[in-house]
């Protein structure tokens, strides 16, 4: 069968050693490897501008509008840092960092949510910052981020 497409001028261009395979480099992964940052909140539509601000600021984000898709998240990617609002629907911000805290202690987990300074109050030291929606706040987030992550693009 005759492929009108393929000509004996163009078949050079097919051969592999023009065109060599892509080498893998399985060791140095990490070295280019952007932070992951789980964001967890049941507003879906915050859930998107959140994501597209981490994207810019060059975090890979993961998103989940659940704390059961959150931990299922944690237990399946490698995330770096989680930010978790604190009223999720089934637990709350609080009972879900302390959960986190318990299998993975050195995990930064930063409280971004509409009561963030009376959650700070009623659980001290389960975050490692707080942050009140609505100031504004996206920027100090990313410097604490980048700050407590391997993300090196500023």
């Amino acid at each position: 069968m005759r492929h009108p497409l393929i000509t004996s001028s163009s078949k050079s261009q097919l051969s592999p050693a023009t065109h060599p395979k892509p080498q893998l480099d399985l060791l140095d992964n990490n070295a280019r490897r952007t932070s992951t940052v789980l964001w967890i909140d049941d507003d879906g539509l915050f859930l998107e501008a959140a994501e597209g601000v981490l994207q810019m600021r060059g975090f890979t984000p993961l998103t989940a509008q659940s704390a059961v898709l959150g931990l299922f998240l944690l237990c399946i990617c490698d995330v770096d840092a989680i930010v978790v609002d604190y009223n999720i629907p089934a637990i709350n911000g609080a009972q879900l960092a302390a959960q986190i805290r318990d299998s993975r202690p050195d995990l930064p987990i930063f409280l971004f949510s509409d009561c963030a300074a009376e959650i700070e109050a009623d659980y001290p030291g389960l975050f490692d910052n707080v942050y009140m929606k609505g100031n504004n706040c996206f920027d100090d987030l990313v410097k604490d981020l980048r700050a407590v992550t391997r993300s090196s693009v500023q």
